[in-house]
């Protein structure tokens, strides 16, 4: 240590003193003695004290570069990790900021989740109502179905009553004609003589026969005998669904009775 070296340094100088001081003295009293006990304790202490301090300040300079050395890699260290620090820092700030932008798209997507959800719903439900009003629609086509069919029906019935009627109306009419023909027939067969009233009279009995016939045909259902008695009355003959419709004069059996 220092200290240690400057006390030897001062110790040895002391006794170097000492002996100057005594060669003086030597010479004014040659007789005058070296003090032992005072001389050479001081040399020897203080070479010994400053040997000592120079090795241990040797030592502790050696230690001293020696940490100097260690804290200039200290600091050399302290450095790189700062730069590491630095880099980490910007890194989590990148971080950060990522996770901040992956945050806001999560937020995102969650709303579009939302809102798919919603239209799903949504979708379900129209689904839903269109189904039960594909049902109703089909339950009512069905009922409109029936009372077509039933329009159709009676249809078919005033068209077979209209039908009945017009044949009716039509037989009346040609009774109707046949009397006045048989009475026109009747009153020239009288002027001309007996002969021929008689032959008139026959004549008019046979008309007046066949009107009767044909009238009470008419009257009772139409029950005509022939296609000939058909087909003066309907031209065009009848529908299987009309009153005077007979299966034995339909002679190619498609419902349509002494067609032409």
């Amino acid at each position: 240590m220092l200290f240690i070296s400057v006390v030897g340094f001062l110790a040895i100088a002391g006794a170097l003193i000492y002996l100057a001081v005594f060669g003086i003295m030597k010479l004014n009293n040659p007789a005058r003695k070296l003090s032992k006990k005072k001389f050479y304790p001081l040399l020897i202490g203080g070479f010994l004290a400053f040997v000592f301090g120079l090795s241990w300040q040797s030592g502790a300079k050696a230690d001293l570069e020696e940490a100097m050395e260690s804290n200039s890699v200290l600091e050399a260290e302290n450095v790189k990790l700062k730069g590491e620090v630095n880099a980490l820092s910007e890194e989590g700030e990148a971080a950060s900021k990522e996770i901040e932008t992956l945050t806001a798209r999560v937020d995102e997507l969650e709303t579009e989740s939302a809102e798919v959800e919603k239209k799903e719903a949504e979708l379900k439900e129209t689904e839903q109502t269109y189904k039960t009003g594909k049902k109703e629609m089909e339950q009512k086509i069905a009922d409109l179905e029936k009372e077509k069919t039933s329009l159709e029906s009676k249809v078919t019935q005033l068209e077979g009553q209209v039908a009945s009627a017009s044949s009716k109306q039509t037989a009346k009419t040609a009774a109707s004609s046949g009397s006045g023909q048989a009475a026109s027939s009747s009153g020239k067969a009288s002027s001309a003589g007996s002969k021929q009233t008689a032959s008139s009279g026959s004549g008019q009995s046979a008309s007046s026969a066949s009107s009767k016939q044909t009238v009470a045909s008419g009257g009772g259902g139409e029950n005509f005998a022939n296609c000939t008695e058909l087909t003066a009355v309907y031209p065009n003959g009848v529908p299987s669904s009309h009153a005077a419709y007979q299966p034995k004069m339909d002679r190619d059996k498609d419902g349509w009775a002494c067609e032409r």
